[in-house]
C-alpha cells in the first residue's frame, strides 16, 4: 500500500505514464527512420532518381501556383522560422519546468538545438544547390539540404505534440493536438517546395532528420522513467 502512495506522485510529475513511451516502438520507429534519411542522403549525394523527381515536381507546381494558395503558404512558412520556433520552445520549456515537468522541458529544449545543430551541419557537408532563382517567391540563402524549416516544425511542433501524449491521460486530447501538429509540419514543409526554395527531397530529408533527433530524445526519456519508476518501487516496498 505504501508502495502504492509513492507511486503517485511520479504519475502526475509526468515521471510514468503506462504505455506513453514504448522503448521497442521507439527503436524500431527510429530504425526505420535512420534508414529512409540514410537512403535519401544517399540519393541527393549521387544525384539519383529522387533527384529527377524533385525537379519534375517544382516544375509541376511552377505551372500550378494560385494566388490564393500563394499568399497562405507565404504566411504558413513562416511558421518554420527560427524566430518563431526558439520563443515557443523557450515558453513550452518554462511552462513545463514551471509545472514540475523538467524532463520533459529539457526533451523539447534538447530536440529543438540538436535538430538545428545537425541540419546546419548537413547543409554544410552535403553543400547542395537550391533550386533556380526564377522558380522561387521569396528570398533565401544557403544549401538546400535538408529542409531547415521542415526539419524545425518537427523538432518543436511533433515535439510539444509528443509531449503532450506522454504527460494527458485523455485519448481526444492526444488525438487532437497530434493531428494538428502533423499538419503544420506537413505545411510548413509543403511550404517550402510550392515557393520554390527547396526540393522535395530536402523537405523528406529535414522531416526525417527532426523525427531521428525525436525518437532519440523519447528513447532517452523512456529509460530514464524505467529507471525512476523502479526506483520508486523498490523504495516504496522497502519500508515497513
Amino acid at each position: 500500500m505504501s508502495g502504492r502512495r509513492r507511486c503517485q506522485p511520479a504519475r502526475r510529475a509526468g515521471l510514468r505514464h503506462d504505455g506513453s513511451v514504448n522503448s521497442s516502438a521507439v527503436g524500431v520507429a527510429l530504425l526505420a527512420v535512420g534508414l529512409l534519411f540514410g537512403s535519401v542522403l544517399e540519393q541527393v549525394a549521387t544525384g539519383g532518381p529522387l533527384t529527377d523527381g524533385d525537379r519534375s515536381v517544382l516544375r509541376w507546381i511552377a505551372h500550378h501556383r494560385v494566388p490564393f494558395i500563394t499568399d497562405m503558404f507565404r504566411g504558413v512558412t513562416v511558421l518554420g522560422d527560427g524566430w518563431v520556433v526558439g520563443p515557443i520552445v523557450v515558453a513550452a520549456a518554462v511552462l513545463l519546468l514551471v509545472w514540475g515537468r523538467w524532463r520533459l522541458g529539457v526533451l523539447v529544449v534538447s530536440v529543438s538545438i540538436v535538430t538545428s545543430l545537425l541540419t546546419t551541419l548537413a547543409k554544410g557537408l552535403v553543400d547542395r544547390p537550391r533550386p533556380p532563382l526564377d522558380a522561387r517567391l521569396v528570398s533565401v540563402s544557403g544549401p538546400a539540404f535538408p529542409s531547415g524549416h521542415a526539419s524545425n516544425a518537427v523538432g518543436c511542433y511533433l515535439t510539444l505534440a509528443a509531449v503532450l501524449w506522454v504527460s494527458s491521460p485523455r485519448g481526444w486530447r492526444r488525438v487532437t493536438v497530434g493531428g494538428a501538429a502533423i499538419l503544420l509540419a506537413l505545411g510548413v514543409g509543403g511550404s517550402r517546395v510550392y515557393l520554390g526554395v527547396h526540393w522535395p527531397s530536402d523537405v523528406l530529408g529535414g522531416w526525417l532528420l527532426g523525427a531521428a533527433v525525436l525518437l532519440v530524445a523519447l528513447a532517452a526519456l523512456a529509460r530514464t522513467r524505467r529507471a525512476q519508476w523502479r526506483g520508486t518501487r523498490v523504495e516504496g516496498e522497502g519500508r515497513p
